[in-house]
Protein backbone atom coordinates (compact mmCIF):
# COMPACT_ATOMS: atom_id res chain seq x y z
CA UNK A 1 0.00 0.00 0.00
CA UNK A 2 2.80 2.57 0.54
CA UNK A 3 4.26 1.92 -2.59
CA UNK A 4 1.39 2.55 -4.26
CA UNK A 5 1.28 5.91 -2.75
CA UNK A 6 4.33 6.58 -3.39
CA UNK A 7 3.60 6.17 -6.70
CA UNK A 8 0.75 7.92 -7.10
CA UNK A 9 2.32 11.33 -5.04
CA UNK A 10 5.35 10.58 -7.55
CA UNK A 11 3.11 11.26 -10.58
CA UNK A 12 1.36 14.04 -8.80
CA UNK A 13 4.69 15.65 -7.96
CA UNK A 14 5.94 14.91 -11.84
CA UNK A 15 2.84 15.79 -14.05
CA UNK A 16 3.16 19.16 -11.13
CA UNK A 17 6.65 20.20 -11.53
CA UNK A 18 6.03 19.59 -15.09
CA UNK A 19 3.37 22.09 -15.85
CA UNK A 20 5.33 24.36 -13.64
CA UNK A 21 8.36 24.00 -15.38
CA UNK A 22 6.85 24.62 -19.27
CA UNK A 23 4.99 27.50 -18.07
CA UNK A 24 7.80 29.30 -16.98
CA UNK A 25 9.85 28.12 -20.02
CA UNK A 26 7.05 29.32 -22.11
CA UNK A 27 7.10 32.82 -20.33
CA UNK A 28 11.49 32.71 -21.25
CA UNK A 29 9.97 32.39 -25.16
CA UNK A 30 12.22 29.38 -25.09
CA UNK A 31 10.69 26.98 -28.42
CA UNK A 32 8.80 23.51 -28.16
CA UNK A 33 12.04 21.78 -27.59
CA UNK A 34 13.33 24.06 -24.35
CA UNK A 35 9.79 24.02 -22.89
CA UNK A 36 10.14 20.18 -22.71
CA UNK A 37 13.46 20.15 -21.44
CA UNK A 38 12.86 22.79 -18.95
CA UNK A 39 9.56 20.95 -17.71
CA UNK A 40 11.48 17.42 -17.21
CA UNK A 41 14.67 18.72 -16.06
CA UNK A 42 11.88 20.47 -12.99
CA UNK A 43 10.74 17.44 -12.69
CA UNK A 44 13.73 15.04 -12.27
CA UNK A 45 17.07 17.25 -11.94
CA UNK A 46 16.70 17.12 -7.99
CA UNK A 47 15.92 13.66 -7.93
CA UNK A 48 19.30 12.88 -10.04
CA UNK A 49 21.54 15.10 -8.68
CA UNK A 50 20.48 13.70 -5.18
CA UNK A 51 20.82 9.92 -6.18
CA UNK A 52 24.54 10.89 -7.67
CA UNK A 53 25.02 12.34 -4.34
CA UNK A 54 24.11 9.28 -2.51
CA UNK A 55 25.94 7.15 -4.85
CA UNK A 56 22.67 5.49 -6.57
CA UNK A 57 24.12 4.14 -9.65
CA UNK A 58 22.71 4.56 -12.13
CA UNK A 59 20.34 7.04 -10.58
CA UNK A 60 16.57 5.80 -10.53
CA UNK A 61 14.99 7.29 -13.61
CA UNK A 62 17.03 5.25 -15.55
CA UNK A 63 16.24 1.70 -13.91
CA UNK A 64 13.09 1.88 -13.12
CA UNK A 65 10.39 1.28 -15.12
CA UNK A 66 8.03 3.23 -13.65
CA UNK A 67 10.15 6.64 -13.73
CA UNK A 68 10.33 5.64 -17.48
CA UNK A 69 6.53 6.61 -17.73
CA UNK A 70 6.47 9.21 -15.81
CA UNK A 71 9.52 10.62 -17.99
CA UNK A 72 7.22 10.50 -21.12
CA UNK A 73 4.60 11.68 -19.09
CA UNK A 74 6.72 14.29 -18.00
CA UNK A 75 7.32 15.12 -21.56
CA UNK A 76 3.46 14.77 -22.79
CA UNK A 77 2.18 17.48 -20.41
CA UNK A 78 4.60 19.78 -21.14
CA UNK A 79 3.49 19.74 -24.78
CA UNK A 80 0.11 19.52 -23.66
CA UNK A 81 1.06 23.28 -22.24
CA UNK A 82 3.10 24.03 -25.09
CA UNK A 83 0.44 23.68 -27.18
CA UNK A 84 -2.42 25.39 -25.23
CA UNK A 85 -0.11 28.52 -25.02
CA UNK A 86 0.61 28.37 -28.34
CA UNK A 87 -3.09 28.14 -30.02
CA UNK A 88 -4.26 30.99 -27.03
CA UNK A 89 -1.55 32.82 -27.24
CA UNK A 90 -2.98 36.40 -26.82
CA UNK A 91 -5.48 35.28 -23.80
CA UNK A 92 -1.79 33.73 -22.62
CA UNK A 93 -0.29 36.86 -23.09
CA UNK A 94 -3.11 39.13 -21.69
CA UNK A 95 -3.50 36.55 -18.27
CA UNK A 96 0.13 36.76 -17.25
CA UNK A 97 -1.07 37.32 -13.46
CA UNK A 98 -3.21 34.33 -13.65
CA UNK A 99 -0.67 32.58 -15.38
CA UNK A 100 2.12 33.01 -12.21
CA UNK A 101 -0.93 31.97 -9.93
CA UNK A 102 -0.95 28.94 -11.95
CA UNK A 103 2.51 28.41 -11.93
CA UNK A 104 2.61 28.87 -8.10
CA UNK A 105 -0.24 26.42 -7.76
CA UNK A 106 1.49 23.71 -9.05
CA UNK A 107 5.00 24.35 -8.16
CA UNK A 108 3.87 24.27 -4.34
CA UNK A 109 2.11 20.57 -4.89
CA UNK A 110 5.27 19.57 -6.48
CA UNK A 111 7.83 20.80 -3.65
CA UNK A 112 5.40 19.37 -0.90
CA UNK A 113 4.95 15.54 -2.45
CA UNK A 114 9.22 15.57 -3.32
CA UNK A 115 10.16 16.80 -0.13
CA UNK A 116 8.72 14.17 1.41
CA UNK A 117 9.19 11.08 -0.65
CA UNK A 118 12.46 12.69 -0.84
CA UNK A 119 13.05 12.11 2.66
CA UNK A 120 11.67 8.76 2.88
CA UNK A 121 14.00 7.69 -0.61
CA UNK A 122 17.19 8.70 1.18
CA UNK A 123 16.28 7.38 4.37
CA UNK A 124 15.68 3.95 2.44
CA UNK A 125 18.30 3.97 0.76
CA UNK A 126 21.36 5.29 3.00
CA UNK A 127 20.26 3.06 5.73
CA UNK A 128 20.71 6.02 8.05
CA UNK A 129 17.42 7.37 9.69
CA UNK A 130 18.72 8.66 12.25
CA UNK A 131 20.88 11.12 10.49
CA UNK A 132 18.73 13.80 10.06
CA UNK A 133 20.98 16.36 8.90
CA UNK A 134 21.68 14.19 5.54
CA UNK A 135 18.14 13.11 5.10
CA UNK A 136 16.85 16.86 4.81
CA UNK A 137 19.43 18.11 3.14
CA UNK A 138 18.90 15.54 0.59
CA UNK A 139 15.51 15.33 0.89
CA UNK A 140 14.96 19.31 0.08
CA UNK A 141 17.55 18.74 -2.74
CA UNK A 142 15.25 16.68 -4.26
CA UNK A 143 12.38 19.17 -3.99
CA UNK A 144 14.26 22.31 -5.40
CA UNK A 145 17.12 21.01 -7.62
CA UNK A 146 14.99 20.64 -10.56
CA UNK A 147 13.78 24.57 -10.58
CA UNK A 148 17.35 25.92 -8.90
CA UNK A 149 19.08 23.80 -12.59
CA UNK A 150 16.13 24.98 -14.64
CA UNK A 151 16.52 28.82 -13.57
CA UNK A 152 20.34 28.85 -13.77
CA UNK A 153 19.98 28.29 -17.58
CA UNK A 154 17.37 30.76 -18.11
CA UNK A 155 19.35 33.05 -16.49
CA UNK A 156 17.65 33.82 -13.75
CA UNK A 157 18.46 34.14 -9.95
CA UNK A 158 16.44 30.96 -8.91
CA UNK A 159 13.49 31.52 -7.57
CA UNK A 160 14.10 29.62 -4.05
CA UNK A 161 16.78 31.74 -3.03
CA UNK A 162 14.91 34.82 -3.41
CA UNK A 163 10.72 34.67 -2.89
CA UNK A 164 8.26 32.83 -0.56
CA UNK A 165 10.39 31.27 2.38
CA UNK A 166 10.71 28.40 -0.50
CA UNK A 167 13.75 26.70 1.13
CA UNK A 168 11.91 26.50 4.18
CA UNK A 169 8.97 25.41 3.52
CA UNK A 170 10.39 22.29 2.19
CA UNK A 171 12.47 21.64 5.08
CA UNK A 172 9.35 21.74 7.42
CA UNK A 173 7.54 19.40 5.13
CA UNK A 174 10.90 17.06 4.80
CA UNK A 175 11.26 17.68 8.46
CA UNK A 176 7.42 16.91 9.57
CA UNK A 177 7.79 13.70 7.78
CA UNK A 178 11.05 12.80 9.51
CA UNK A 179 9.96 13.51 12.63
CA UNK A 180 6.63 11.32 12.61
CA UNK A 181 8.54 8.15 11.11
CA UNK A 182 11.08 8.41 13.95
CA UNK A 183 8.38 8.68 16.34
CA UNK A 184 6.41 5.51 14.79
CA UNK A 185 3.93 6.87 12.51
CA UNK A 186 2.74 5.27 9.62
CA UNK A 187 4.61 6.35 6.59
CA UNK A 188 1.25 7.11 4.70
CA UNK A 189 -0.02 9.42 7.19
CA UNK A 190 3.49 10.64 7.42
CA UNK A 191 3.85 11.58 3.62
CA UNK A 192 0.44 13.09 3.84
CA UNK A 193 1.38 15.32 6.32
CA UNK A 194 4.64 16.55 5.11
CA UNK A 195 3.19 17.29 1.98
CA UNK A 196 -0.04 19.48 2.74
CA UNK A 197 2.90 21.34 5.54
CA UNK A 198 4.80 22.31 2.54
CA UNK A 199 2.09 23.06 0.19
CA UNK A 200 0.25 25.06 2.83
CA UNK A 201 3.04 27.24 4.29
CA UNK A 202 3.58 27.89 0.63
CA UNK A 203 0.24 28.78 -0.24
CA UNK A 204 0.37 31.01 3.15
CA UNK A 205 3.72 32.69 1.78
CA UNK A 206 2.50 33.81 -1.30
CA UNK A 207 -1.23 35.09 0.44
CA UNK A 208 0.33 36.80 2.68
CA UNK A 209 3.46 37.41 0.83
CA UNK A 210 5.90 36.24 3.64
CA UNK A 211 9.69 36.58 2.59
CA UNK A 212 12.94 36.82 4.32
CA UNK A 213 14.70 39.84 4.88
CA UNK A 214 17.44 41.17 2.59
CA UNK A 215 20.08 43.02 2.88
CA UNK A 216 19.37 45.46 0.74
CA UNK A 217 15.84 46.54 -0.97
Amino acid sequence: MVEIVLNVLSAIGVVAFSVAGALVAIDHRVDMFGVVTLAAITSFGGGLTRDLLMGKLPPTLFTDRFYLVLAGVSVLTALVVFTVARVFQQKFVEREKLIDRITNIFDAVAIGVFATTGAKTVMDFTGTPENAFLVLTLGSLTAVGGSIIRDVLICEVPFVLKKRIYVLAVLAGAGLYYLLVRLGAAEIPALVAGTLLTFGLRMMATVFRWNLPRALP
